[in-house]
C-alpha cells in the first residue's frame, strides 16, 4: 500500500484512512474465528522542524468482526535534533537500522512488532535516547533506555480456563493432556507479570558504521544488552499435581520478561542499481531465575547468517530482493519443557528456521493511470512450503487509492506433523480488497 504526503515548508503531515474487507478461504479450527473480516484503520504521521524535529507515527485498527479491538500501535514517537548535522541527539522511540536482516525478515531481534497480523508486521522503534556523531564516512550511536515495550500481538482472553480469540492469528495451546492414563480437559491460569515489572526493564546498545548504505562499500557492527521483545514462559507442575483428581486440571502459566545480548555484523557493497549485503548476528540470551519446579519453553542462544541481493529491473521501475536466512541453534540451555509440541509452538519465536526469498516492488502504468505492484516468495526449506503474497494499489487520485491483495500458503508435509509457520496457518490464505483516503 502506497499513499501521497502533503508537505508544506519544513512540515509533512499525513491522515490516512482505510477500510478494508478480508475473505479466507479456508474454515478456521477455532470455531471463534470468521471467515469474513472487516476493519476501518487510521494513521496519523506528523513531522515538522528543521533544526529540531518532532514526529509521531501512530497506527490504530478497529474490526466491525472483532470484539476485542482496536490494535494500537505507535512506531514512532520522538524529539530530535538535526540528524544530518556531526552531533545529533534522539529522545522518545525511533526505529533504527540495527540489522538490515531483521527488518527484511521481520525478526523481532532488535525492535519490536506489532504481529495482530502475521502478513504484515509492523516495526516499532526501542524508546530511549540516542546520542550520534557522524561524518560522511563513519558514524557511531549510543542508545540508552529504562523502558521497555514488548512485541505487540493478536488479543485474547481465558474464558472458564479455555484461550478465546476472533484473531485467525492467535494459535491456541492444547486443550487435552494424559493425567493418571487417561484423556483430560485442561484448564488455563495466566499469571501475569505487574505492569512495571515488564516496562522497568533497561536496555544500552551502540552501532558503528563505515561507508554509506546502497552507496559505496559499507560495514557496521551493532551490539545490545536489552530485554528479548517476546515473553518467555514457564508453567508451574503444582497446578496440575494439586488437581489431578479434578475432572479438568489446571496449567498455570506464567509469562516472564528475559534479556539477551545481541551482536550484528553486517558488510555490503554497491549503489542502489544493485547491492549485495552479508549479514551475522549472534544471540547470547539470559537464563531466568523461576522456582526449581517449574517447567520453561524451549531456551537458547542462536545465531542468524543471511545474505541479500538486491537490484533494479525494467529500466529502474522495479526493485528485486533475493534473500536467504538460516538459524543456527549455538547452546540449548533449556529444552522445550511443557507438555506438548502445541504449547511449545504456540509461543515459538522463531517458526522459520531456514528460508529462501525473492520480493519485488514497482510502478506500472496503463491508460494514464499509476498501478504499484509488490510481491514476495518465502520458502521454508524445513517445512517444503512457500508464502506467496502479492497486492495491487491503484492510485485513482491523488487522496484516493483502491488495493486487492492475495496470500496463500502450501507445504508438502503433514500439517499434522509439522509445527512450522507455514503448516500452522495454511489455513488462512485470503483475498483482501480495501481503500484508502488521504486527508
Amino acid at each position: 500500500m502506497s499513499t501521497p504526503e502533503s508537505e508544506t515548508g519544513d512540515e509533512e503531515s499525513l491522515v490516512l484512512v482505510y477500510f478494508e474487507e478480508s475473505q479466507y478461504l479456508s474454515d478456521s479450527t477455532n470455531t471463534a474465528n470468521q471467515s469474513t473480516l472487516s476493519q476501518l484503520g487510521l494513521r496519523l504521521e506528523h513531522e515538522e522542524g528543521k533544526n529540531f524535529t518532532k514526529k509521531i507515527d501512530a497506527h490504530g485498527v478497529f474490526s466491525f468482526t472483532e470484539t476485542r479491538t482496536p490494535y494500537i500501535a505507535v512506531p514512532e514517537l520522538y524529539f530530535e535534533s538535526n540528524p544530518k548535522k556531526n552531533f545529533y541527539f534522539t529522545l522518545g522511540r525511533k526505529k533504527k537500522s540495527w540489522s538490515r536482516a531483521d527488518e527484511l525478515w521481520h525478526l523481532g531481534l532488535w525492535q519490536p512488532l506489532a504481529r495482530w497480523d502475521y502478513f504484515r508486521p509492523e516495526p516499532q522503534g526501542l524508546t530511549g535516547l540516542t546520542l550520534g556523531v557522524q561524518n560522511s564516512w563513519v558514524g557511531l550511536e549510543l542508545f540508552g533506555s529504562t523502558v521497555f515495550i514488548p512485541d505487540q500481538g493478536p488479543q485474547f482472553q481465558i474464558v472458564n480456563g479455555h484461550f478465546e480469540s476472533e484473531n485467525r492469528w492467535f494459535w491456541k495451546p492444547q486443550t487435552q493432556a494424559n493425567v493418571l492414563g487417561s484423556e483430560r480437559d485442561l484448564r488455563y491460569e495466566l499469571v501475569t507479570p505487574e505492569v512495571a515489572d515488564v516496562i522497568n526493564n533497561g536496555s544500552l546498545a551502540g552501532r558503528l558504521w563505515l561507508g554509506q548504505y546502497q552507496k559505496t562499500a559499507w560495514a557496521s557492527v551493532a551490539y545490545a544488552d536489552k530485554p528479548v521483545n517476546q515473553f518467555h514462559l514457564a508453567v508451574d507442575p503444582e497446578y496440575q499435581i494439586q488437581l489431578e483428581r479434578a475432572s479438568e486440571p489446571v496449567v498455570g502459566i506464567f509469562p516472564r520478561v528475559i534479556r539477551h545480548k545481541l551482536t550484528t555484523v553486517e558488510v555490503g557493497v554497491g549503489p542502489k542499481a544493485f547491492n549485495l549485503t552479508a549479514s551475522l548476528t549472534d544471540e547470547e540470551t539470559s537464563r531466568p531465575e523461576f522456582v526449581s519446579r517449574y517447567m520453561q519453553s524451549a531456551l537458547s542462544d542462536n545465531r542468524w547468517m543471511a545474505l541479500s541481493m538486491n537490484h533494479t529491473l525494467f529500466f529502474r521501475d522495479f526493485e528485486a530482493t533475493w534473500a536467504y536466512l538460516q538459524r543456527e541453534v549455538r547452546n540449548r540451555a533449556v529444552h522445550d519443557q511443557l507438555m506438548g509440541s502445541e504449547v511449545e509452538s504456540s509461543y515459538d519465536r522463531f517458526p522459520i528456521e531456514e528460508a529462501a526469498s525473492f520480493s519485488w516492488k514497482g510502478t506500472l502504468r496503463f491508460f494514464s493511470q499509476n498501478f504499484f505492484w509488490r510481491g514476495q516468495y518465502w520458502y521454508s526449506i524445513k517445512e517444503e512450503g512457500g508464502w506467496l503474497s502479492t497486492g495491487l494499489l491503484w492510485q485513482a487520485t491523488r487522496d484516493l487509492g483502491w488495493y486487492l491483495d492475495f496470500d496463500v500458503l502450501g507445504t508438502n508435509l503433514d500439517p499434522e506433523k509439522s509445527q512450522g509457520f507455514i503448516s500452522r496457518y495454511r489455513g488462512n490464505d485470503r483475498v483482501l480488497v480495501g481503500m484508502t483516503y488521504v486527508f
